[in-house]
């Protein structure tokens, strides 16, 4: 078993050896840290905010902060709680800092792949991008400096995608900071098309045959028709190819459109919770049924909207009643 301070060592060697950051530029902050500098102070209280809800003046758990502006002061953006990362990794637990859906051991962990958003150059993480569906209501405090599409009361915030082994999957937010060292800062929307490409091709769009047997892929399969793919004649379910995120598929590029005319124009979607969207014909009124049960029967967590979306040519949009 890797012991913390072996951890500490590898994440300092792979920072200097693979992304050019001097030894003097990886520095290691310990739990009961403090400062009279007043940014780095406010930067200690949000960390012990977000980890322990807790506004004290002293860090409560260690930290690596990766720093090539020349300063002695931590800045807010490329640090990493190290120390809480490694203790949830060997209870196998979810890392603070990324959010898993599986348990993951630290043998399984690519250092350099966590590592990796901290590098200068877009193109070396451009191909890692992806993106997730979350509530914005449940995690707007986590979203406050993320890079994310808000869409009404959801939110499709961009990740990286740090490891993937079978149906185990970890992720790291990227952080408004990123982009901007990335030079990316003013072509955010790019940035967000970009993960949704690479998000189709990692996950492909998928719907079900009417028995819920058979999965097909949406988008590669040609001349598919409604009638073969509806619930019970009505619904079609619609998620990826394995039901992770499922809700993001909607967004995939030509996802929309195929449905468009596949239903004969514009349609309703209900998401049944991240990993599911059910789609229905505009002159449904199950559709409003689904969405108020889908608000409420989620895990919390699970929840993505209790809204029915009308979708049509230019895009989502809660719909009303009539």
């Amino acid at each position: 078993m890797v012991s913390y301070e072996q951890f500490l060592e590898i994440l300092k060697g792979t920072a200097v050896e693979r992304f050019g950051y001097t030894p003097e530029q990886v520095v290691f902050y310990p739990e009961g840290y403090t400062s009279d500098h007043v940014e780095t102070l406010e930067w200690i209280r949000q960390q012990n905010y977000r980890y322990f809800h807790e506004e004290r003046d002293m860090l409560m758990t260690d930290f690596i902060v990766l720093d090539s502006s020349g300063t002695s002061e931590v800045k807010k953006e490329n640090s990493m709680p190290v120390k809480l990362f490694y203790e949830s990794m060997q209870k196998e637990e979810a890392p603070p800092t990324i959010h898993i859906q599986a348990n993951l051991n630290v043998s399984d962990i690519d250092i350099t792949k966590i590592l990796r958003r901290f590098n200068s150059d877009y193109e070396e993480v451009r191909s890692n991008l992806i993106i997730r569906p979350l509530n914005y209501t449940l995690h707007m405090r986590d979203l406050h400096n993320a890079v994310y599409l808000r869409i009404s009361d959801f939110a499709l915030v961009l990740y990286e995608l740090i490891n993937q082994t079978g149906e185990v999957l970890s992720t790291s937010k990227i952080q408004k900071s990123d982009l901007e060292r990335w030079g990316m800062d003013d072509q955010k929307e790019q940035v967000l098309y970009d993960a949704l490409v690479n998000t189709a091709k990692l996950y492909p769009a998928c719907v079900y045959d009417k028995q819920k047997q058979k999965e097909v892929n949406f988008l590669e399969t040609e001349n598919i028709q409604r009638e073969t793919i509806s619930q019970n004649g009505r619904s079609i379910l619609l998620s990826t190819s394995n039901s992770i995120n499922g809700a993001v598929s909607l967004f995939y590029p030509g996802v929309v459109e195929k449905f468009l005319q596949l239903f004969g124009g514009p349609f309703f979607a209900v998401f049944m919770n991240i990993n599911d969207v059910m789609l229905f014909s505009l002159d449904d009124p199950v559709a409003f049924r689904f969405a108020k049960s889908a608000g409420k029967s989620s895990m919390l967590g699970e929840t993505l909207s209790n809204k029915c979306y009308r979708c049509d040519a230019n895009g989502l949009k809660p719909a009303k009643r009539k």
